[in-house]
């Protein structure tokens, strides 16, 4: 069942695993612009992040609405990883290689005239092979892909 949040901001932390050549920002910037270009209203940017050496994100515009997403590349997913199986006791261990997270934030729907928005990106995401996505808000994995 899918569980779009009223009201507030909801990250989803999708891991990308792989061969190195799989994955990078502009990959996956590539697919999400792809995906939502059938969309008439929809607006891409690339936000610069103002302070450290922190890469652009996507916004991707609907309107009032819009969410992001940004491509994390460090050492730091690693410890995300971990973290995540603390928390939800849930089995991470794949034969391939943890490259990257992709965090999508959706900004407010008080009225959820956007969940159809919600629910593409959430489709778009089943639909990527070696993943597994975290429901930071609901503290749990919602999809298991590796």
């Amino acid at each position: 069942a899918l569980n779009v949040s009223r009201g507030t901001m909801h990250t989803l932390n999708t891991f990308l695993f792989g061969d190195p050549e799989d994955w990078s920002r502009e990959k996956v910037f590539d697919l999400v612009r792809d995906y939502f270009s059938k969309d008439a209203d929809v607006e891409f940017s690339e936000e610069e992040v103002p302070f450290g050496n922190i890469p652009p994100k996507l916004r991707v515009g609907f309107g009032d609405y819009f969410f992001k997403v940004s491509v994390i590349e460090d050492k730091t997913i690693n410890e995300s990883i971990s973290h995540i199986k603390e928390i939800t006791g849930e089995n991470i261990e794949s034969q391939k290689e943890l490259l990257c997270e992709f965090r999508t934030t959706f900004s407010n729907d008080k009225d959820s005239d956007f969940d159809h928005i919600a629910i593409s990106m959430y489709q778009f995401l089943e639909n990527l092979p070696f993943s597994l996505v975290y429901d930071d808000s609901h503290k749990k994995v919602i999809l298991k892909n590796i």
